[in-house]
């Protein structure tokens, strides 16, 4: 079964996003990672990124997983590491590539970004490390070695781009 990885920068309209794609499906279960790492070098994450596979691959259901390892290679940034090309976040892509996962890139322009930060904050980042967040993640869009599909939620038909795409790369 299909594996979607939903990732984009804060305020990209993700959560949003993942609401209605669990609509869409209606069958499948959301894993929201919950761990934070809060120091460079913490490999415990990487445990944990393995551990969700496994489940996946062994419930053999379809899952949505908010924040997954692209959020790792992106934000390592702000631990004042840069894991974007670490070989725990290759070996991770390599495997994924290979299995039933989906790499869905939830963004919307900077400046709409920008805009929604100054209007309500966030807690994790500040203002000035959004472009930079932004750029890695469409970064990492570019490396990745998953099936992928760039989502702006702002566009009026991104859902039903969406699933014509996800049933077009199930296998």
């Amino acid at each position: 079964m299909t594996t979607l990885i939903i990732e984009g920068p804060d305020l990209s309209g993700k959560s949003t996003a993942i609401e209605k794609i669990s609509k869409l499906f209606k069958h499948g279960f959301l894993i929201k990672n919950l761990y934070k790492p809060t120091k460079s070098g913490d490999i415990k994450i990487y445990e944990q990124y393995w551990d969700m596979i496994h489940f996946v691959n062994y419930t053999r259901k379809f899952f949505i997983l908010d924040r997954f390892y692209p959020s790792q290679a992106v934000y390592s940034i702000l631990r004042n590491v840069d894991e974007m090309n670490c070989s725990y976040i290759k070996e991770l892509d390599e495997y994924c590539a290979n299995s039933d996962f989906i790499y869905v890139y939830i963004t919307s322009p900077i400046d709409i970004l920008m805009e929604r930060f100054l209007a309500r904050g966030d807690e994790h980042i500040k203002a000035e490390q959004l472009d930079m967040l932004k750029t890695r993640y469409d970064q990492f869009y570019k490396q990745t070695r998953l099936p992928k599909i760039m989502i702006n939620t702002m566009q009026k038909d991104w859902l039903k781009n969406l699933e014509v795409f996800v049933n077009g790369n199930e296998r």
